[in-house]
């Protein structure tokens, strides 16, 4: 029998979030692409695969301290299993914890914000020995706090989060690319990564950044302000920068970072006709006409980008290539002010799951069009100057500005910004049988002012005016006129549902 893309996604409960969402399709995109490969994996024992998937990447390079794993001493299963030996023993081994100190007790509660393919949990840790004077491996002092992360206790989750190779890319990302990027990017301190083929256990044990006082967190319901939206776009030149078109790429993190399949993968195309068509279909006028009030706006700029996804992954494809974060939202940041010499405040990424290789202007575009709000005065000129201030910094990390000029810089923005509008509908797993949810949730409402965001984005920054010979500029005039172009079927459809045959 052959699997679909909707099969995969519907193995999933249709409301279990973002990250479930994107792992069920990366997971029919792989299986496209190696459909004997996948089915052999499936085939080997199941401790065997798991063992495979998590080893892979750790198991090819010379270890550092945080990969050291005394499988004498058990990693937890689950928050609940935690035990002060391996808490001590792990951030030990890294050096945390010097001698003459020893861990007297811990208490596990929840972190602020919730992920479903992993487990996360803060620890607060009381030592007993003498604390003063002390030097440690954490970058301001003893952790008196750390943050717990590990393999998700649902096994439908954690399968999902092996398919996509999701616990491999974040634990090769703290491994080997943390250290390979160096200054270009920061991310809290990792101090172990625990792998565990007997009992399918996956954990790593990363700095808490609410230790230092003059950290915030961020909040993707809130926003940010200008002067912080204009900080993380300034970083985040420098971590694209660092492989900006490198012939590394492929071998990075042992070979296991792939194209993020949201951004450049050719798949994506099969995945629009398999689940997003029929979703368009099926749910999307009455979840537009729900967030809009009514209006039609939404549904109709979405129609006329779908017209030209074939171009669009074109563009993205075409476009430098380097290393993604792949979620840069305002959920997966923490702010810092700046070092003593410098006036750009410092910006923390977190949640590394999703790392891969793509275009550099997906990550910008998908943090700053699902950061501003609907009718920000002077929306263009802002952007622009937040692109501008990137490229700059591109160009100050060594990018040369001659072969990447500022024009193209603007025009790949504009261009991600109309492939973002897709993203959210993949991620929150879309298909004919899921609607998305209309709750007061705090996920319904991150659905909700992402996809509105993004929407207005491209039409606030004219983005649906691009000038391409496939007709673009065709389907602009089109829509401006209250007709929506469909390639796919060769009709023009009217506001009255009468159709003109070309």
């Amino acid at each position: 029998m052959v699997a679909t893309a909707e099969s995969f996604v519907n193995n999933y409960p249709p409301w279990a979030g973002a990250e479930v969402a994107v792992f069920a399709i990366a997971r029919w995109l792989t299986r496209c692409r190696h459909p004997d490969a996948t089915v052999r994996s499936h085939e080997l024992d199941e401790g065997e695969a798991f063992h495979r998937k998590l080893s892979r990447s750790l198991s090819s390079t010379r270890p550092t301290q945080a990969d050291k794993s005394d499988l004498t001493v058990r990693p937890p299963k689950s928050p609940s299993d935690l035990t002060k030996e391996w808490l001590d023993f792990a951030l030990r081994l890294d050096g945390a914890i010097p001698h003459g100190l020893s861990i007297e007790s811990f208490e596990v509660s929840p972190t602020t914000i919730q992920g479903f393919l992993s487990e996360v949990v803060r620890v607060k840790i009381r030592y007993c020995g003498n604390v003063d004077n002390i030097t440690t491996t954490c970058s301001t002092q003893l952790p008196t706090s750390v943050i717990l992360k590990m393999q998700a206790v649902d096994p439908d989750w954690r399968d999902a989060a092996m398919e996509a190779n999701a616990y491999d890319l974040e634990a090769a990302f703290f491994r080997d690319l943390a250290r390979e990027l160096g200054e270009n990017v920061h991310t809290p301190h990792c101090f172990n990564i625990s792998l565990d083929p007997d009992t399918k256990t996956w954990v790593l044990l990363i700095e808490d950044l609410t230790l230092h006082p003059e950290f915030r967190g961020a909040d993707q319901l809130v926003g940010l302000s200008d002067e912080d939206i204009l900080n993380v776009v300034k970083g985040l030149a420098p971590f694209h920068a660092a492989f900006w078109n490198d012939s590394r790429l492929d071998t990075l993190c042992s070979g296991i970072l792939e194209p993020f399949h949201m951004g450049t993968q050719r798949n994506t195309t099969q995945w629009f006709k398999t689940l997003f068509t029929p979703f368009m279909d099926s749910h999307m006028v009455a979840y537009m006409q729900y967030i809009y009030g009514g209006s039609d706006e939404g549904l109709k700029v979405m129609r006329l980008i779908n017209a030209n996804v074939d171009w669009l992954r074109e563009q993205l494809e075409a476009a430098p290539t380097t290393i993604v974060h792949a979620d840069l939202r305002a959920d997966n940041l923490f702010l810092a002010p700046p070092v003593e010499g410098s006036t750009t405040g410092r910006t923390y990424l977190l949640d590394w799951q999703l790392v891969g290789t793509g275009s550099a202007m997906f990550d910008v575009a998908w943090f700053v069009c699902g950061t501003i709000d609907p009718g920000k005065p002077s929306r263009v000129a802002f952007d622009r100057s937040l692109v501008e201030a990137y490229w700059v910094g591109l160009k100050e990390s060594g990018v040369d500005a001659e072969k990447y000029t500022l024009e193209q810089c603007w025009r790949e923005y504009l261009v991600a910004s109309l492939w973002c509008c897709f993203v959210p509908f993949a991620i929150f797993n879309c298909n004919r049988d899921s609607p998305l949810p209309r709750d007061d949730s705090r996920g319904s409402q991150i659905v909700k002012s992402i996809i509105v965001r993004h929407l207005t984005a491209v039409r606030e920054l004219g983005a649906l005016d691009l000038n391409e010979p496939i007709g673009f500029e065709l389907h602009t005039a089109l829509y401006s006129s209250g007709i929506v172009f469909f390639r796919r079927s060769r009709t023009l459809l009217l506001s009255h549902k009468l159709q003109v045959f070309l």
